[in-house]
């Protein structure tokens, strides 16, 4: 699996540094935060337009075993099989709460049971509810990036926006004493919705650029 290097992510956003800029007034009623993730600052947990320097933010996509051969940037180890079971075993725990029966399910499954324990310690703090198999990657994918990035950053997602087109975007990574948002991904189960992973961010990124008042000049970064 391709390394998520916490430098590589700093390096490819400079505007990080830059001051804050003015934006239209439209506030935060373009989006919509589908969860209430308590694994990030409160502040930051209702997406504005104000938390986007720009409109050309960088973008990543996520998919299972054999996505990167496909295109995808990073993949995580999770066969679509053991998603489809993990989903299955989640909406179990959340509608029953039995744990124990998931587990043993599991028993002769390491690698599945490892990624299921780590559904189990996060989903209800991140306000997970599973009403979709794709929630299980979005959940690993958000974990694992994590991992790479320093404690100055966060990584959340389950964000739907809208003005004459709704679209939903499954990861972002913000800066937390800011809340500023740097880059935006999308996670697939299924190797061949690389395309449509692209379209949905550049769709998001079209919605920016119509919406932000003022963008960053590039000739400012020689000032930093």
């Amino acid at each position: 699996m391709k390394a998520i290097n916490a430098f590589t992510f700093v390096a490819l956003f400079p505007f990080l540094l830059l001051s804050e800029v003015t934006f239209a007034g439209y506030g935060g009623s373009y989006f919509r935060s589908l969860r209430d993730d308590h694994t990030i600052p409160e502040k930051c947990r209702e997406v504005e337009l104000d938390n986007f320097a720009t409109y050309d933010l960088e973008t990543f996509t996520y998919g299972p075993i054999g996505a990167q051969n496909r295109g995808f940037t990073y993949e995580y180890p999770i066969r679509r099989d053991d998603a489809r079971l993990l989903w299955d075993l989640g909406r179990m725990v959340v509608e029953r709460g039995d744990i124990e029966s998931a587990m043993w399910r599991l028993k002769s499954n390491p690698e599945a049971l490892r990624d299921f324990q780590i559904m189990m310690d996060l989903y209800q703090e991140m306000d997970f509810n599973f009403h979709s198999e794709g929630e299980v990657l979005e959940i690993l994918s958000i974990v694992e990036t994590s991992k790479k990035l320093s404690d100055e950053f966060y990584v959340t997602g389950s964000v739907a926006y809208s003005d004459k087109v709704a679209g939903e975007l499954d990861l972002m990574i913000g800066r937390k004493s800011d809340c500023q948002i740097f880059s935006i991904g999308e996670a697939k189960l299924g190797l061949k919705s690389l395309n449509h992973a692209h379209e949905q961010l550049e769709r998001f990124k079209s919605f920016l650029k119509k919406h932000i008042h003022k963008i960053l000049n590039p000739f400012d970064l020689q000032n930093y």
